[in-house]
């Protein structure tokens, strides 16, 4: 086997100063190694290839690509968008169109591309957080879907919505494909008290979760569902674990109460 320093001569004289290899990566030329061209990045190969000239960056250098933006360049352009809230991790640059590890003073550690950092973008929870404030300020909740006109407008968007009316006071309901419909007529054409959909409950991980009615006189919460997804069966279980008085209709609940 050949030792590094001769792998390493062998690199030297085919590539001169562009081209090194990872000693730490290095077992034998026939196993890859992680080699770095000093303009381009990194990349993964067997060493006799190199020697032989091999280099997956040639093609760019032969082309005059641009290579990638140094490390003290990035840092600069980081600082000037974000001071010092957010610094990266060195160790981990390998052009700015790689992820690397950056960390915020406040929301701790994240990886992505540096270019995105450069262009402004933070870490994600500070988003996350900066968007809330902004709901709250504008419509009163965290969440957009959380207000209710914005959710019924994007309700009567949707192509499996019915539009209803309730008996009592007339007012407009958005109803989410046919079993939903076919419930409000039932409700409707009884008589019977009830809400449509008047609540909207946040889950401890941040979800929120809006019961498809409340009939008034029975004090009871109802979930219409026809197809239970693994999201809905999760904010199902959430409820009705705090809510005893709620009840799930779905097509064999519905048949017997002749809604379908």
């Amino acid at each position: 086997m050949l030792s590094i320093n001769t792998v390493k001569e062998r690199i030297y004289a085919q590539h001169g100063s562009t081209v090194s290899i990872d000693e730490s990566t290095y077992t034998n030329v026939h196993t890859k190694a992680r080699f770095i061209d000093c303009d381009f990045g990194e990349w993964w190969g067997k060493p006799y290839l190199i020697f032989d000239g091999s280099n997956p960056f040639r093609p760019k250098r032969a082309g005059g690509a641009k290579p990638k933006k140094s490390i003290s360049i990035v840092i600069d352009e980081i600082y000037k968008k974000h001071g010092n809230v957010i610094i990266m991790d060195i160790s981990t640059y390998n052009g700015v169109s790689h992820s690397a590890k950056f960390i915020d003073n406040e929301y701790g550690a994240w990886f992505t591309q540096p270019r995105r950092v450069i262009n402004g973008h933070g870490h994600p929870k500070k988003s996350k957080d900066k968007a809330k404030k902004t709901n709250i300020k504008r419509y009163g909740t965290e969440f957009t879907h959380q207000n209710l006109n914005i959710a019924l407008k994007a309700a009567r968007s949707a192509n499996n919505s019915f539009i209803k009316f309730h008996w009592k006071t007339n007012e407009e309901l958005i109803c989410q494909a046919s079993y939903e419909a076919k419930t409000v007529d039932y409700l409707n054409k009884n008589q019977i008290d009830f809400q449509w959909q008047p609540r909207t409950f946040t889950m401890p991980s941040g979800k929120t979760y809006r019961p498809d009615l409340f009939l008034v006189n029975e004090n009871k919460w109802i979930e219409i569902k026809g197809y239970m997804r693994k999201d809905a069966q999760e904010k199902w279980d959430w409820f009705h674990g705090l809510y005893s008085n709620s009840e799930l209709w779905q097509q064999k609940k519905l048949k017997e109460m002749g809604v379908l």
